[in-house]
């Protein structure tokens, strides 16, 4: 028998917070990535019961923070993905948290530069802000992971950020430049 299987039923409404302290070690250590695929589970099954405790009860830090460490035990892109847009979401809309939901943002549309809403609200998120430097170079790392037309897209964006919003004249050539050599490499982005 499992320490997370032990203190699983704990995990109530009404949880006492040393079972909810308990399940808190089960997590962290069952999370680290040098572990075995076997105490990665239970790390997830102990996020999620932890995750569900601390939605009912309103605790949205808490929720947060459980989804960060899911992120960082998380290898596979689609589950980081996720847990980026889950992130960003408690971040913004339950803790009013716009700069953390930027973050996360941010690190979603490198790895997903295709994710159009993402790259919306980063856009909504980064004019609010004035991070319009870091929105520039989030959008020029995510061109560098992608390619064709949504390169090209991104680039321009780029470019255009660095131009209109942050005035670094050189930054725009470079990425305008970058711009141009995407299109010579694929002439239907261009169009």
């Amino acid at each position: 028998t499992s320490a997370l299987e032990l203190a699983e039923p704990l995990v109530s409404p009404d949880a006492a917070k040393e079972a909810l302290d308990l399940m808190e070690r089960i997590l962290r250590a069952a999370s680290e990535p040098s572990r075995r695929e076997e105490e990665r589970a239970t790390s997830r099954r102990a996020a999620a019961l932890l995750r569900e405790r601390y939605e009912a009860s309103g605790r949205h830090a808490d929720v947060a923070r459980v989804l960060a460490i899911e992120l960082e035990a998380s290898d596979d892109p689609g589950e980081r993905a996720e847990r980026l847009r889950a992130i960003a979401r408690v971040r913004r809309h339950d803790l009013g948290d716009d700069a953390g939901a930027f973050d996360a943002l941010g690190d979603l549309l490198v790895l997903s530069p295709e994710d159009a809403d993402a790259r919306g609200e980063l856009a909504l998120l980064g004019e609010r802000l004035g991070r319009h430097a870091r929105l520039g170079d989030v959008l020029a790392a995510a061109a560098d992971r992608t390619f064709g037309t949504l390169r090209t897209e991104l680039l321009a964006q780029a470019a255009a950020i660095f131009d209109k919003k942050v005035g670094d004249a050189g930054r725009a050539i470079a990425l305008a430049r970058s711009v141009l050599g995407a299109a010579h490499a694929d002439p239907v982005a261009s169009l």
